[in-house]
């Protein structure tokens, strides 16, 4: 490159304009530096602004997970409560999702099984009549 740039170039707007203008290449070089550094002034504000939103989102969603862990964590310990010490140890080494997983599960087997036929009784109070006579259930609803 043995020509050097022209800092004054010559741009005209064609051979049948009148119009003849200089412009100065040093003069653009500095608009368009000025310009992008504008922008990425912006850029970073705006990169800023949204950093401090998302941060306080997460701690916002962090604060909620927590309150909503307590929570599960207590209605677990009481609906483990009704279950024998030994599986309840082993129940809560578990995550929370699968503690609820394995509680669902048993009520399940519980409500699918049978369930007993109660055994009359002759002697309560329940079965007297208004007269204190025990009223005698019939032979065919006795097992």
């Amino acid at each position: 490159m043995t020509d050097q740039i022209n800092k004054d170039e010559n741009i005209d707007a064609g051979p049948d304009k009148d119009v003849n203008t200089t412009v100065k290449v040093d003069d653009v070089q500095v608009k368009i530096d000025a310009a992008v550094k504008a922008r990425v002034a912006r850029e970073k504000e705006t990169q800023k602004q949204l950093q401090a939103q998302w941060e306080q989102e997460k701690a916002d969603l962090i604060a909620e997970n927590d309150l909503l862990k307590k929570e599960f964590q207590s209605k677990l310990d009481q609906e483990l409560s009704e279950i024998p010490t030994s599986f309840r140890s082993l129940v809560s080494k578990l995550p929370i999702a699968e503690q609820i997983a394995w509680l669902s599960e048993q009520k399940k087997e519980q409500q699918a099984k049978p369930k007993p036929t109660p055994i009359p009784s002759f002697g309560h109070k329940d079965n007297l009549d208004s007269k204190g006579e025990i009223e005698h259930a019939p032979v065919d609803r006795i097992v």
